[in-house]
């Protein structure tokens, strides 16, 4: 279990993510040269951020921004508390591959592209 609380977490740069939740990995069967099949799989962790302030810099004359806020991916389980996600260059808050992400009481804003992305395959 990780637990980030309280914390300023700034980044800048091409593809660059300021937090980046990486889930588990999935098991395919032997067949794999014909496409393989999901036979299993293995979440990761559960990560918890809570009160964060999350995103690229702008103070005075600097200002750059993050490539993603949190991107959450691949079986990622992640819950979201009291947030401030901002100075985004593309998206605030990604839920991508199956990841489960939980969302309560956040702000997200100056994302350029979207505040919140969620695919098909995420909850």
């Amino acid at each position: 279990v990780w637990e980030i609380e309280e914390c300023e977490v700034r980044c800048s740069g091409s593809f660059s993510k300021a937090i980046w939740c990486y889930g588990g990995h999935f098991v395919f069967d032997d067949s794999f040269r014909g496409g393989g099949k999901i036979v299993d799989h293995y979440p990761g962790s559960d990560t918890t951020v809570r009160r964060c302030t999350i995103g690229g810099f702008c103070e005075g004359r600097l200002h750059a921004k993050s490539s993603w806020g949190i991107l959450c991916w691949d079986l990622a389980r992640v819950c979201l508390e009291d947030c401030l996600v901002e100075d985004i260059d593309f998206i605030g808050i990604s839920a991508c591959h199956a990841s489960e992400v939980s969302v309560y009481g956040c702000t997200v804003r100056g994302c350029r592209v979207g505040a919140v992305l969620v695919n098909e395959e995420a909850k």
